[in-house]
């Protein structure tokens, strides 16, 4: 079986000034992706749900958002009804897919 995965990337300091606006959502960054120099990483594949990071971040951004705001997301309909601020604020923010190379290409 074969998977087809990318990292995406986003600039640190992008992912620091979301994580100022919304500070719940510091652990979320750190279960899902890792922190590297001025770049935060994370995986996406092709699969939804519990397999991929990226959809993982998401759902907890959904999640920690709601816990501070009191609302009860324990029904599935209300799960995936529920629109976050916090995951649309963190859709706006642009990712890559190439990493900067510091060694000149011949």
């Amino acid at each position: 079986m074969s998977m087809t995965a990318d990292v995406k990337n986003y600039n640190k300091k992008d992912i620091d000034d979301f994580i100022k606006k919304y500070p719940n959502s510091k652990e979320c960054f750190e279960k899902c992706g890792a922190f590297l120099g001025e770049y935060y990483f994370i995986m996406y594949n092709e699969f939804e749900g519990d397999e991929n990071p990226y959809t993982q971040l998401l759902d907890l951004l959904k999640i920690a958002e709601a816990k501070e705001k009191n609302i009860d997301l324990d029904d599935d309909d209300d799960f995936y009804d529920y629109d976050s601020e916090m995951v649309e604020a963190f859709e706006n923010i642009k990712g890559f897919y190439k990493i900067p190379s510091w060694v000149n290409e011949v």
